[in-house]
């Protein structure tokens, strides 16, 4: 009898699973806490209670996390000695588009963004974690940003506006589909 699947995911990842998984799919999702981003030790602490807690019901379990994350412990290492699967793609944007697009579009200090991205930021702010001399240090670097736009729920013009404000950089809406995405969510949850 085939095991029940769970999908141990980044927070940045909810759209994209929305958007791609069937409204009656078997998978159960865990999104992680928004607080692992830049915090090595958080996302090896996260990555571990989940799948502690997900063995405890005997599923089957994937990590939609990128391999080259930043952790105390490497996303690869965790996940080959805990016997669970894990996408080639090294970041987010490269689970969602590809390492060759990915790098294509990061041309001329280019960052890209995705809208669950912008909503870790704020939430970030909000609760204090950042500020935002932060931001605009951790992404003022950059000469453009570009937000992914699946077609899905587009930033509205007042959210890119305040996302312009917050960082300053020219920023830049780049439709693209999800059939990357959806590639790599098959084959990590394909036996």
């Amino acid at each position: 009898m085939k095991k029940a699947i769970s999908l141990i995911a980044c927070p940045i990842f909810q759209d994209e699973l929305k958007a791609v998984l069937p409204s009656d799919s078997e998978i159960t999702i865990h999104f992680m806490d928004s607080i692992i981003h830049n915090n090595p030790k958080l996302m090896k602490q996260e990555l571990i209670n989940a799948i502690a807690e997900v063995k405890k019901v005997n599923n089957d379990i994937c990590l939609m996390v990128g391999c080259e994350c930043e952790c105390d412990t490497g996303i690869k290492q965790i996940a080959n000695e805990e016997g669970v699967k894990y996408p080639s793609g090294k970041n987010c944007i490269e689970i969602i588009l590809g390492p060759e697009r990915t790098k294509e579009l990061q041309n001329d200090r280019t960052i890209i963004f995705t809208k669950g991205w912008i909503k870790m930021i704020k939430k970030s702010l909000e609760v204090g974690r950042w500020s935002e001399v932060d931001v605009r240090t951790d992404f003022g670097y950059y000469d453009r940003i570009l937000v992914l736009d699946y077609g899905i729920e587009p930033l509205t013009d007042l959210e890119i506006l305040s996302l312009y404000d917050l960082i300053q950089v020219p920023i830049e809406i780049e439709h693209v589909n999800l059939d990357h995405f959806k590639d790599v969510l098959k084959s990590l949850v394909e036996k």
